[in-house]
C-alpha cells in the first residue's frame, strides 16, 4: 500500500466494442455510457507529487509575469490615448482574468489531474469521440509558447552587456535560455521547481522596487521634472474603436497564466486545497502589482515618452528615477523575468504533450508518455523545446517573425471559449448523471458567462480593421494569424478523421482504452534484461523483493481529531466518501455515526448520524445498526446498513437515502433479510449483514455483496431503483467466497472495486472484536484478504489461483508494527488526484484492547503489482 505507480488509460486498437469503467470523484462507481472513459483519472507516483502551495503560486506567477508588464503599458496608453482610460482598461483586464481564474479553479478542483483544458473539454464534448482531443492536441503540439520570451531574454542580456543586438546573437542566447529550462525540468524536477520559486521571488522584488519607486516619484523624487500625468488623466482619450479594442486585447494577454497550476495537479500535494489557495493569491498579487506598476510608470515618465518608449518603458522609468546607470540593471532584471516565464511555460506545456502521449492520440505515444530517465516528462518537454527552437530560429526578422509570435497566442482564446461553454453546459444540466459534476468550488454562472463573452471578444477583436498606420504587419493582412490559428485547430479535426475514422475502417478495428502501467512495463523489461545478462554470465541476478510480504506492510497513516464516542476518529466497519471538499466516514454504532474532515489525516470531527432514532426494521439490534455502506449516485446519497445481533442469523439489510451527506436521511427499511426459517435460498443459509453496493461500470447493473460467517460471502442483483431485489422469490444469488477450513467460516465485510480489467473482492477474515475479553490465537485476528475476477459475479481466485469459494484468499494487510492490530472492515476510495487508498478500522493497542478505546480509522495508498494490490 505504498503510492501507486504511473498509469493511464491508453488507446489501443481492438476488433470489438468495449465499455469502460468510470468512477465518481468520491470513488463510488456510477452509471455511465461508453463515454465514461473520457473522465478516467490519471495516476502518478508519489515521488512526482512535489508541488505545494508556494510552488503552485510561483507556477502561476511566473507564467503571468514575463516581460509584458515592463512594456505593455506603453502600447495601452498609445492605443487608448489617455492615462485615465489606460488604467480603466487594466481594471477591466483584471476582472476578466479573475473570471477566468474562477472558471479554471472549478474545473481544476473538480478534475484535479494533469492536462488542464484537455480534461475539461473531453469531459463535456464527448461526441464525436476523440474529436475535441485531436483538435486541442494540434494546438498544443504545433505551437511553441516558450520561444518568444527566450528571444526577449537574449535581447535584454545583450543590452545589459552593451552588445549590439543582432538576429543571431539574440536568438543564440535565446536558444541557450530555453535549452537550460528544458534540461532543468527534464533532469532535475525538484530543482526546476526551486529555481522557478527563486526567480518568482526575484520578480516580486523587482515589481515591489518599481512600486515603491513610483511612490517616491509621486512625491517628486525624480531625475527629471515631474510629468503631472494625473492632472488631466483623460486628456487625449482615443475615439478609435480599433485602438480601444487592441489595448484591451494587450492587457488581457498580460494576465494569461492564471490556469498554469491546472496542468500539473496530479503532481500537486492536496490539489484541491492547494489550487484554492494558490490561484487567488497569485492572481491577486499580480493584479495589485500591475495596477501599482502602471501608476509608478505614469508618475515618473511623461506621457509622450511612454508612448514612444515601446518595449523599453521600464528602462525609461528606471532612468528617470535612478539615473542612466540603472538601465543596465533593469535589463538583467527583465531577462531574469523572461527566464522565469520560459521555465513556467515549458513546465506546463511539456506535461500537456505527455498527457496526449498517455491518451495514445500522438504517433509514438509511448515515447511522449514516458517519465524516463529521471521521473519527469523529458520527452514531452523535448517536443515543446523542439517546436519552440524552430519558431525561434527559422523565421526571418520582420513580418514573418511577428506573425509566428501572434499565431502562438491567438488560439488560446478559442480554447477558452469552449472551456467556458463547457462549464455553462454543466450548469445547464446540474442533475445529470451523464456528467456527475459536483466540484468543491463553484465559479457561478454569471462569472463564467462573463468569461465566455470576454474570450469571444478576444476571438473576434483581431478581425476589426485597423486605422491607417496601425496594422501590426508591414505587408501581411492584419488578420492572417487569426485565420491560420483557426486553421491549425481545424487541422486537428482532419487528423481525427484520418486517425479515428479512416484508419480503423481500413484496418477493421475500433479504438478503445486500456490501462497501461508504464513503470510496470519498465520493471518487466529490466527483469528480462537482467535475466538475459545472467544467462550469458555477465552478472548474477538479484533476488526480487516480495512486495506482498508482511514485512513491507506499512503502519496506518495517523489520524487526528475527536476521540470521544463513535463517528470521528473511533470507527468500526467504516464507509468513506468524498464530497464538496470534505471526507465523510460512516460507522457502526451511534445510529450510523458520521465523521467529517477536510483532510484524510484530520482533524476528524463528529458531524451527526444517519438515523435519528432506531431503524424502522422490526428486528433485534434496530437501535444499533452495523456496517454502513454509503455511495453518492447522481444527486442522492444511499446508505445501506445492517440490523442484527451478535451471533444471530436473524438479520436484515436496510437502506436510507438523503440529498446531503449529513442530515435529511430517510429510512426506507429492509431491502432483504436472512433467517434460518426463510423459505428462499440462500437467505436461510446466509447472514444478511455487511452490505456493499457495487454498480458494474460495464453494464450499469447494480448488486449487493453481503455476508458474515455461516456460508460467508454472497451477491444478489438489485433493481435500478436500488431499493429492492430483482426478485424476492428468486434472488439470483451468487456465492462469492467460502472458508471451509476454519470451522466458523470467519469471512465478512466484503467490498468490491474495479481496476480495468479486474474486479477485486476485498473481505475481512478472522475475529473482529472483543480482544479485551477473548484474545484470539496468532493469525486468527482480523486481516484483509483479496481475490480477483474478470466478471463481477466471479469466479474469484487468489494469487495462487485458488478459488475463493474453495477457501482461497490472499492476505493483503494484517497486524503490523506491534501496535496496529486486527485491521478490517475495509473499503477502497479514489482520491481527487486519481490515487486509490484502502481505508479500514484497526485496534491501536497503544489505547488498550477495549473496542470503544482502541478501534480507530486507518488508511494507506494502494499500489498494484502484476495486477494485484
Amino acid at each position: 500500500m505504498s503510492p501507486v505507480m504511473d498509469s493511464k488509460e491508453t488507446l489501443t486498437a481492438k476488433g470489438h466494442d468495449a465499455t469502460i469503467a468510470s468512477e465518481s470523484k468520491n470513488g463510488n462507481i456510477i452509471e455511465s455510457d461508453d463515454h465514461s472513459d473520457d473522465i478516467e483519472a490519471y495516476r502518478t507516483s508519489s515521488t512526482r507529487v512535489t508541488i505545494g502551495v508556494p510552488s503552485a503560486i510561483f507556477l502561476i506567477f511566473n507564467r503571468m509575469i514575463g516581460t509584458g508588464i515592463f512594456a505593455t503599458p506603453s502600447s495601452v496608453v498609445e492605443l487608448s490615448g489617455s492615462i485615465g482610460l489606460a488604467l480603466f482598461i487594466w481594471v477591466i483586464g483584471m476582472l476578466i482574468a479573475a473570471a477566468g481564474m474562477a472558471t479554471y479553479m472549478e474545473f481544476g478542483m473538480g478534475l484535479p489531474r494533469n492536462g488542464g483544458e484537455k480534461n475539461y473539454l473531453e469531459m463535456v464534448f464527448r461526441k464525436p469521440k476523440f474529436l475535441v482531443t485531436c483538435m486541442y492536441a494540434w494546438y498544443v503540439v504545433l505551437l511553441g509558447w516558450a520561444g518568444s520570451n527566450s528571444v526577449i531574454f537574449g535581447e535584454y542580456i545583450l543590452n545589459a552587456a552593451k552588445i549590439e543586438v543582432g538576429r543571431w546573437n539574440q536568438r543564440g542566447i535565446g536558444l541557450a535560455c530555453i535549452t537550460a529550462a528544458f534540461l532543468i525540468h527534464g533532469l532535475a524536477l525538484k530543482w526546476g521547481l526551486r529555481l522557478q520559486n527563486v526567480l518568482g521571488t526575484i520578480k516580486l522584488l523587482i515589481l515591489l522596487l518599481v512600486v515603491f519607486s513610483g511612490f517616491a516619484a509621486l512625491g517628486g523624487h525624480l531625475k527629471i521634472e515631474k510629468p503631472h500625468n494625473f492632472d488631466n488623466a483623460f486628456e487625449g482619450t482615443s475615439a478609435s474603436p480599433y485602438g480601444v479594442v487592441t489595448a484591451l486585447y494587450d492587457v488581457i494577454w498580460s494576465y494569461i497564466g492564471y490556469s498554469n497550476a491546472n496542468y500539473a495537479l496530479s503532481e500537486t500535494k492536496n490539489p484541491v486545497r492547494t489550487l484554492k489557495l494558490a490561484a487567488p493569491l497569485a492572481l491577486g498579487t499580480v493584479s495589485i502589482l500591475y495596477m501599482l506598476a502602471n501608476i509608478a510608470y505614469f508618475a515618473a515618465v511623461p506621457k509622450e515618452e511612454i508612448i514612444s518608449s515601446g518595449r523599453i518603458l521600464a528602462a525609461s522609468f528606471f532612468r528617470n528615477v535612478f539615473g542612466p546607470s540603472a538601465e543596465r540593471a533593469l535589463s538583467v532584471f527583465v531577462a531574469l523575468s523572461a527566464f522565469g516565464n520560459v521555465l513556467s511555460v515549458i513546465f506546463s506545456q511539456g506535461r500537456l504533450v505527455q498527457e496526449f502521449g498517455r491518451e495514445g492520440v500522438l504517433p509514438f505515444s509511448r515515447l511522449w508518455a514516458s517519465n524516463k530517465p529521471l521521473n519527469a516528462p523529458f520527452m514531452g518537454l523535448f517536443e515543446h523545446w523542439l517546436v519552440s527552437v524552430v519558431i525561434m530560429l527559422a523565421p526571418p526578422p520582420g513580418d514573418a517573425y511577428n506573425f509566428i509570435l501572434n499565431l502562438i497566442s491567438y488560439p488560446l482564446a478559442i480554447v477558452n471559449v469552449f472551456v467556458a461553454a463547457a462549464l455553462i453546459e454543466l450548469y445547464r444540466h446540474p442533475d445529470s448523471a451523464y456528467y456527475h459534476w459536483a466540484p468543491p468550488f463553484r465559479a457561478t454562472f454569471p462569472v463564467v458567462f462573463f468569461f465566455l463573452l470576454s474570450n469571444i471578444y478576444l476571438v473576434v477583436a483581431p478581425f476589426v480593421p485597423p486605422d491607417a498606420g496601425q496594422n501590426i504587419y508591414e505587408s501581411l493582412p492584419y488578420y492572417l494569424h487569426c485565420v491560420v490559428g483557426i486553421g491549425i485547430i481545424l487541422a486537428g479535426a482532419v487528423y481525427w478523421v484520418f486517425w479515428a475514422k479512416l484508419l480503423p475502417w481500413i484496418g477493421k478495428y475500433r479504438l478503445e482504452k486500456e490501462l497501461v502501467n508504464f513503470q510496470l512495463f519498465m520493471m518487466v523489461f529490466k527483469a528480462l534484461l537482467a535475466a538475459a545478462l545472467a544467462t550469458l554470465g555477465f552478472c548474477t541476478p538479484t533476488k526480487r523483493k516480495d512486495v506482498f510480504s508482511s514485512e513491507y506492510w506499512p503502519s496506518p497513516h495517523n489520524v487526528t481529531g475527536n476521540f470521544t464516542g463513535w463517528g470521528a476518529v473511533h470507527v468500526h466497519d467504516p464507509s468513506m466518501i468524498y464530497y464538496n471538499g470534505f471526507y465523510y466516514t460512516y460507522t457502526t454504532h451511534n445510529l450510523v455515526g458520521i465523521g467529517k474532515s477536510k483532510d484524510l489525516g484530520g482533524p476528524w470531527e463528529h458531524a451527526g448520524t444517519v438515523l435519528k432514532d432506531s431503524s424502522i426494521i422490526d428486528n433485534s439490534g434496530s437501535d444499533d445498526p452495523w456496517a454502513p455502506d454509503v455511495h453518492k449516485i447522481g444527486d442522492t446519497f444511499y446508505c445501506f446498513y445492517s440490523v442484527s445481533s451478535f451471533g444471530s442469523q436473524e438479520s436484515s439489510i436496510g437502506l436510507a437515502t438523503s440529498q446531503h451527506p449529513v442530515g435529511g436521511w430517510v429510512d426506507h427499511g429492509a431491502v432483504f433479510s436472512s433467517s434460518e426459517n426463510s423459505t428462499v435460498y440462500p437467505f436461510n443459509d446466509t447472514n444478511a449483514i455487511d452490505p456493499n453496493l457495487f454498480i458494474d461500470p460495464k453494464t450499469s447493473k447494480a448488486y449487493i455483496n453481503y455476508g458474515s460467517f455461516w456460508s460467508d460471502l454472497w451477491q444478489v442483483p438489485l433493481k435500478k431503483s436500488l431499493t429492492a431485489l430483482i426478485s424476492d422469490s428468486n434472488p439470483q444469488a451468487v456465492h462469492l467466497s467460502y472458508d471451509d477450513i476454519v470451522s466458523t467460516h470467519p469471512e465478512e465485510g466484503v467490498f468490491m472495486s474495479y481496476q480495468a480489467p479486474w474486479y477485486y473482492l476485498w473481505f475481512s477474515h478472522g475475529t473482529c472484536c472483543g480482544y479485551d475479553s477473548s484474545f484470539p490465537a496468532v493469525g486468527a485476528e482480523y486481516s484483509i484478504h483479496i481475490g480477483r475476477s474478470k466478471n463481477p459475479k466471479g469466479p474469484f481466485v487468489d494469487r495462487n489461483g485458488t478459488a475463493l469459494t474453495n477457501s482461497g484468499g490472499t492476505i493483503v494487510y494484517g497486524t503490523n508494527h506491534k501496535w496496529a492490530y486486527g485491521p478490517g472492515g475495509q473499503g477502497v476510495l479514489t482520491l481527487q488526484n486519481g490515487r486509490e487508498i484502502l481505508y479500514f478500522h484497526y485496534c491501536n493497542t497503544n489505547f488498550g484492547l477495549v473496542d470503544e478505546d482502541c478501534k480507530v480509522l486507518g488508511w494507506d495508498y494502494i499500489e498494484y503489482h502484476d495486477g494485484w494490490p
